[in-house]
């Protein structure tokens, strides 16, 4: 990747990170814990943003290990929220799903960036030359094709994973508590 490309992916990380991460721990600490204290959020969300996009960077643009930690985010967000009201649970969780997709939605700059550059992005040949393999299908196989399919699987995967495992978990909790409420 070139030095341009790498500083678009920073910058645009960088502008992800606190303009959704700031106003979503806000959030999270009014409607989730119901204080005033950002910064334990904010750091927290910090952390899942640094995870996510080491683990999209290691993943070299399949979405492997990004969309394993969606397994990791439903256990800890399913945990954390399991004592809320299963629609505010689900909100919550699903605001901070789609945060975990940002690192995805930023690669998006790159083709922008491309595309800005002159480079052919509708095109297969424009897809080979950036390093995408012969035996990928057409329209995947050109720069928009790819860029959208590797951005749109992040985000689809990754949140109905998340959301899933929330949600069974919150049925769990929700099943123990009546069954708790049952034996007395």
């Amino acid at each position: 990747m070139d030095q341009a490309a790498a500083v678009t992916l920073v910058i645009t990380n960088a502008v992800f990170l606190v303009g959704f991460g700031w106003p979503l721990a806000r959030h999270l600490s009014q409607r989730a814990a119901g204080t005033k204290r950002i910064i334990p959020w904010l750091i927290a969300l910090l952390g899942i943003y640094f995870a996510e996009c080491a683990a999209f960077s290691a993943s070299m643009g399949t979405n492997v290990l990004s969309i394993c930690l969606a397994v990791v985010w439903g256990l800890v967000f399913g945990h954390k929220l399991r004592t809320q009201r299963r629609e505010k649970a689900t909100k919550l969780s699903l605001c901070v799903s789609l945060y975990t997709c940002l690192p995805a939605v930023s690669f998006a700059s790159i083709l922008v960036l491309l595309a800005l550059k002159g480079w052919p992005v509708l095109t297969v040949d424009g897809g080979r030359g950036f390093g995408i393999p012969g035996f990928v299908p057409w329209p995947m196989s050109t720069l928009l094709g790819f860029f959208l399919a590797v951005i749109a699987s992040a985000v689809l995967f990754k949140t109905a994973i998340t959301m899933g495992i929330v949600a069974v978990l919150l049925r769990r909790a929700k099943d123990q508590g009546e069954e708790q409420r049952a034996t007395r």
